[in-house]
Formats: structure tokens, sequence, C-alpha cells
């Protein structure tokens, strides 16, 4: 939330909004659909869970980590070819599957509309579409947000290289994503490791 606030100083139109939000007293889930008006929610699972790493400046810098997250219905697959400048780089590198019962954590973002529109036209050159569901935040509730995903281009999963499995690895602690989850990842690249 620290981070939220630090973003709302830098913008006085919408600290004007969060000040007189505050001031009736409305939960927060009413604060992020005003502040919605302004900016949207974006849901990261792959490597954009690192804040370094989606605030980059080809990025979207201005994104602002709102905490954990998850997408139900669907899990993490490392079924797409890493790639560099559009060059297959070795690895794979994380997606998602409709998985019923299945719950996929990761961190939702909050960034300006002409940044998720870049990040799109970004995520677009690896495949991904984008989609638009209900996420559920610890804090906020059920939110709807943006998200990626793409058709397999691998037969099977491949491991992941060592810099893309750090950045999960540092976003999911990071983003204090529940322990569990992030045993379960740390897992799951261990056996692509081995296989």
């Amino acid at each position: 939330m620290s981070a939220l606030l630090s973003a709302l100083r830098k913008e006085p139109e919408l600290s004007k909004v969060l000040r007189s939000l505050l001031e009736d007293s409305q939960p927060r889930l009413a604060l992020i659909q005003e502040l919605s008006k302004h900016r949207l929610l974006y849901f990261a699972y792959g490597s954009n869970l690192l804040s370094s790493r989606i605030q980059a400046a080809n990025r979207a810098p201005g994104a602002v980590s709102l905490g954990a997250a998850q997408l139900e219905g669907h899990c993490l697959v490392f079924d797409l070819p890493g790639m560099i400048e559009g060059e297959t780089a070795g690895g794979g590198v994380a997606n998602i599957r409709p998985s019923p019962g299945a719950s996929l954590w990761g961190a939702l973002y909050w960034m300006p509309q002409p940044q998720l529109v870049r990040l799109n036209n970004l995520e677009a050159g690896f495949g991904y579409r984008v989609l638009f569901e209900p996420v559920v935040s610890p804090v906020f509730g059920v939110l709807k947000a943006y998200y990626y995903l793409a058709e397999a281009q691998l037969v099977v999963e491949a491991a992941p290289t060592e810099v893309y499995r750090r950045y999960l690895i540092d976003g999911a602690l990071e983003q204090r994503l529940p322990e569990g989850y992030r045993q379960q990842l740390q897992s799951q690249m261990d056996r692509l490791q081995k296989a």
C-alpha cells in the first residue's frame, strides 16, 4: 500500500481522488475502482512478477505493485520458447493453462493505460494475447485485471534459463506470494531442469 501512496503523491489529480475517498471512509475496493478510471490493473505471473523487470523503461516504469493476487482455474506452465529480441534464447518461459481446481498466484499491478498498451505490444511479440478476467486479491477482493496467455509453442515444457528462473523466484518473494506456492514453483522448475 505504501508504493501506491508514494505513486499517488507524484500525481496530484489522483491524490485529490484518494483524499476524497479516504475522507469518506469508503472501503479499499471502492478506492481501487475509482483509481482504475485513471490506471489499469494487470496480473503478472512470469518474469513481470519482479518489479524491477516490469518497471524497466521499455515496459511499464509507472507500474505500482498492489501485492499478491490469485487467478482461479489456471496453472503455470513453461511451454513457450525463451526469446531475446525475436531470437530463440533457449529455455522455457511462463505461460498459463486453464486447469479446473488449480490456482495460479501472481502480482497485481496498477499502471497508466499507455504503459499497459506498450506492454501488450511487447508481449504480443512473444505470442501472448490479452485477456481481462477476475483475479482475487487478499487485500482488495475480486477485481478484473488484464493478463497474458499464449498457445503452447513447445511440445513439452522446457526448463527456464537461470536468469529467467531468478526473475520468478525473486519476484515471488518480493510480491510475498504464499510460501506453499513459492515451493511449488521452485519444485516445478527443478523438475523441468532434471528432465
